[in-house]
């Protein structure tokens, strides 16, 4: 009992020391009465006795620019307040007031937490979300040594694939990317690249349908000098190797013939490989990327691929809807092809609003790469001419579809919108989505009107009516 009254009474300074936060103990007067280690290190004030003097004179003389103390003592009443210090060093002060019993105050008793760390990690969360906020705007592009890659999207499904790909490329885990022809699996691939750590090093992209089974091994392994009859004196390196700490992208994957699925499965879970024609194992430093136009289910139970390849390569399944299934980006993409292609051929190409109606609900069996056809053949075609919706039938069916046997289907019938309470309510919904979308793209109302075909005084008006907002 005597060693706990000594510590309580005497060696109140030693309980203080072993406690974590920071004490200030101020009279009321804010003369400093009792403060521990932790508060020390906290203000920079290591080595300083600072025991009976006041907290006013300290902050005047500027070695403490604030006090949470002080505002205690001014508001007698318990307080939370934020500090930052000369050390950068963040903490979250409580002061309570004491009083006697005739209600006059005492002093006050403060306890700091240091949320250095905390608030760090605030900042860099506010960061990441900024940096992922200008990744969801309808125009992505990403820069790097393999070129730029840019998506344009406007639906919420596509916005939830980028997300994923922005995950994926905080990794090197393999990734599975999988949709149908068309859809842009190899500028997914491209965008995970320049997101991820190694966007700095190389991007090698090889399509597995398109090369020779028996050509295929030494083009991703590479061989040694006098290796097969025709092999170079020096030899060759293979993809791999040249993807040495950046990117490989296998591109129909499903096409792999079983005895290569077998090395690259080796691959991955080795991390090494020989070179045809060569004794020793060779290390690099590779992510894996992936494609198919095949269903998961079909690639999963083909007699023609391993499942412990799929398994291995699946790490992270990224799907690409169809075309037709986020018709939102339809009007966003034909807008930016009408400028890319406008550019590029000197033309003017203008769409009545009939046909960007006949474009939204037409269902795109070729997807983004038969859209961008569509809008590269009218610029060709039609030059600046208004486009009238004979000519659209006979651009869209330049390519008909045909079915396993090869003959021609007809042309699909235009998938039925919601329909608005009126046709004058549709008609103006469908005017003004365009006219914004065109806004977007251009950046001017008179940028947009020429994308249009129209006179900027019909947006203007229709500004003013109110009918329509641009932000």
């Amino acid at each position: 009992m005597d060693l706990i009254q000594k510590y309580l009474m005497k060696d109140i300074d030693v309980l203080l020391n072993c406690i974590d936060e920071a004490i200030l103990i101020v009279d009321r007067d804010a003369n400093i009465l009792k403060y521990n280690e932790t508060f020390s290190r906290l203000t920079d004030l290591m080595g300083r006795s600072l025991v009976g003097m006041n907290l006013k004179d300290i902050v005047a003389s500027g070695i403490l620019r604030e006090s949470a103390a002080l505002k205690s003592l001014e508001v007698k009443k318990k307080i939370d307040m934020n500090l930052t210090y000369e050390t950068g060093q963040t903490a979250t002060w409580t002061y309570i007031p004491v009083f006697d019993e005739r209600g006059e105050l005492v002093m006050t008793v403060g306890t700091g937490r240091d949320m250095t760390k905390l608030v760090t990690l605030e900042k860099k969360l506010k960061i990441s979300e900024t940096i992922i906020s200008q990744y969801e705007g309808r125009n992505l592009k990403m820069a790097g040594d393999g070129g730029q890659v840019e998506i344009i999207y406007s639906s919420s499904v596509m916005q939830q694939v980028i997300r994923l790909g922005w995950k994926a490329a905080a990794t090197s885990s393999p990734v599975l990317i999988w949709g149908e022809t068309g859809v842009g699996k190899e500028i997914m691939a491209a965008l995970i690249h320049q997101l991820s750590a190694r966007s700095a090093k190389p991007f090698v992209a090889i399509n597995c349908a398109s090369i020779p089974d028996e050509l295929l091994e030494a083009e991703l392994f590479g061989y040694e000098e006098g290796s097969f009859t025709g092999a170079k004196r020096s030899g060759k390196k293979g993809l791999l190797e040249e993807a040495h700490e950046g990117t490989l992208f296998l591109d129909e994957i499903g096409e792999l013939p079983l005895k290569m699925q077998s090395k690259i499965l080796r691959f991955l879970q080795e991390g090494n490989f020989k070179k045809i024609g060569g004794n020793k194992m060779q290390a690099v430093d590779v992510r894996i990327l992936c494609a198919t136009n095949l269903t998961m289910d079909q690639l999963m139970n083909s007699k023609h691929f391993r499942q412990d390849l799929f398994y291995r390569l699946a790490v992270i399944p990224v799907f690409i809807p169809p075309l037709r299934d986020r018709q939102e980006d339809i009007p966003p993409l034909i807008l930016h092809f009408i400028q890319i292609f406008n550019t590029k051929y000197k033309t003017d190409i203008k769409l009545p609003a009939k046909l960007m109606n006949r474009l939204y609900t037409y269902e795109w069996p070729g997807n983004v790469r038969e859209l961008k056809n569509v809008i590269e053949r009218m610029a060709i075609m039609y030059a600046s001419q208004e486009l009238s919706e004979e000519d659209l039938e006979l651009i869209l069916n330049i390519n008909p579809r045909q079915d396993s046997s090869g003959r021609s289907l007809p042309a699909p019938e235009p998938a039925m919108p919601v329909l608005p309470p009126s046709l004058p309510k549709a008609m103006e919904q469908f005017e003004e989505q365009w006219i914004r979308q065109a806004h977007q793209m251009a950046g001017s109302i008179v940028g947009a009107a020429k994308l249009l075909g129209i006179n900027p005084s019909t947006i203007h008006r229709k500004l003013k009516k109110g009918s329509l907002r641009l932000d």
